[in-house]
């Protein structure tokens, strides 16, 4: 009688196949776990993480530039502002002085308060005026402008200078002034010299004949600038502004500080030089100008003086 024997093959490869399963289902767990490295010594910390622009907050609107003139007073910020149509007064906007005037946005970052049909011109030349802005402005990104204030200069005096007719090579020469401003305070402000040395020179109402071949506006507040004691020098003529010009509009002085214009004065008259596209060439003490001009260029010839009639007409036929 044979007794069957428990552990057979058949009990071994059961065993068997339990053991590869269990060998495989290790080694899939081993192939996709996470590697886990031992720590560095020294290694630098994790940097924080970076705030996108979606994290990052909103600035709040700044005035950037405060500017005027007789006509209005332009606040200018910094980012699209919440505007509204038309003219009207705001509670939130306060000037000092006090000023007839209505505010409105140019574009959404440009608001303006400016005089009406029967008083066009609010606020004084040459003057400072205080803006108080309260709560109420917001921009488009719906932040709220904080409260301030800005302070507004409306445009200072300034003078020009315009050259006329030349006569016997001393230019006519004209200082154009502010309607506020009188011969002598004009005067205290100018200089006039001739090659670095000063110059005696008063300033007059204009004539008609030192008016010849100019053109100004019945409203231009002109001057003719006169100069005395040149003794038939000949130099380079300059006018200068420095600052400090005062009008009756308003308190605050002028800023100018720059040559009005210069000008060669007594020269004989010649060839001063060429010009032709970008090139200029100088003409040599005896009025030669080794001019080389490309032959599709106009050529442009300078000279000391205004030539005449005449001096036109030898000229063209020197040149057929």
């Amino acid at each position: 009688m044979v007794t069957p024997r428990t552990g057979g093959i058949g009990e071994s490869m059961r065993i068997a196949t339990h053991a590869i399963r269990a060998l495989l289902a290790l080694a899939c767990l081993a192939a996709f776990a996470p590697t886990i490295a031992a720590p560095v010594a020294n290694a630098p910390a994790p940097a924080a993480p970076v705030a996108t622009p979606a994290d990052a907050p909103v600035p709040a609107p700044r005035i950037v530039k405060a500017h005027g003139w007789e006509g209005q007073l332009t606040l200018e910020f910094d980012q699209p502002m919440l505007t509204w149509n038309g003219r009207t007064d705001v509670d939130a906007l306060r000037i000092a002085p006090d000023a007839a005037c209505q505010w409105f946005w140019q574009d959404d970052t440009s608001l303006i308060c400016r005089g009406n049909f029967f008083n066009q011109h609010p606020f004084r030349s040459a003057s400072e005026y205080r803006v108080s802005i309260g709560h109420g402005l917001w921009s488009q990104a719906g932040v709220e402008l904080a409260p301030t204030q800005a302070i507004v200069r409306t445009a200072l005096p300034q003078l020009d200078a315009r050259i006329g007719q030349w006569l016997s090579g001393i230019p006519g020469m004209f200082i154009q002034a502010p309607a506020d401003t009188t011969a002598t305070t004009v005067a205290n402000v100018l200089g006039v010299t001739l090659d670095g040395h000063a110059i005696a020179f008063d300033l007059a109402t204009p004539n008609k004949a030192e008016l010849q071949g100019t053109y100004f506006t019945k409203d231009d507040h002109v001057f003719a600038l006169r100069l005395h004691d040149l003794g038939g020098r000949a130099g380079v003529l300059r006018v200068h502004v420095r600052p400090g010009l005062v009008g009756s509009d308003g308190p605050l002085p002028g800023d100018q500080d720059k040559d009005l214009l210069t000008a060669r004065i007594g020269e004989a008259f010649g060839l001063r030089g060429v010009d032709c596209g970008n090139l200029s060439f100088s003409a040599d003490p005896g009025h030669r100008v080794p001019a080389q001009c490309p032959p599709d260029q106009d050529i442009v010839l300078r000279f000391s003086r205004a030539l005449n009639a005449a001096a036109l007409t030898q000229l063209r036929a020197a040149l057929e």
